[in-house]
């Protein structure tokens, strides 16, 4: 996962800008991660699996809220992070035979731009349940992708 910091900080006389600063990072569905890290400024940085204290190589698809605070305001973002998703639909899309290989891909493929727009839209609630069709949607295709 890469999160690059692209805040403005102060460059006033008698301000020095640190070189890191908190974030916290939430998933919305069960996985139960919540974790607060820090992250380097004016930079991209890149979490892997551990940074999130999540075991194996992948960061899981998910829902997750990024959350700051800016001078004691508390600020947030969410974002749908669907790379196994994103594989299982390439991978649908590449080797498909048939009309049902197509659907299948079809499915995948809206399902993930679905959550996208709910997200954005900020309707996570709503996101959520989607992304629980998307989950028993892939569970029932043969494919190897990392979740």
């Amino acid at each position: 996962m890469v999160i690059e910091d692209q805040s403005t900080w102060m460059d006033e006389p008698g301000y020095e800008q640190p070189v890191t600063f908190d974030i916290n990072i939430r998933s919305l569905t069960n996985r139960g991660i919540n974790k607060t890290i820090p992250l380097f400024v004016n930079r991209r940085n890149i979490l892997t699996a551990k940074d999130l204290g999540l075991k194996g190589e992948c960061i899981k698809d998910d829902l997750y809220c990024f959350s700051v605070k800016s001078c004691g305001v508390p600020m947030s973002i969410t974002r749908a992070f669907l790379p196994n998703a994103e594989c299982v639909w390439h991978t649908l899309n590449a080797n498909q035979t048939d009309q049902i290989d197509q659907m299948n891909a079809d499915d995948v493929k809206r399902l993930i731009g679905i959550i996208e727009s709910q997200i954005i839209l900020d309707r996570a609630e709503q996101a959520k349940e989607t992304y629980k069709v998307l989950t028993d949607k892939i569970k029932g295709l043969n494919c190897e992708c990392c979740n």
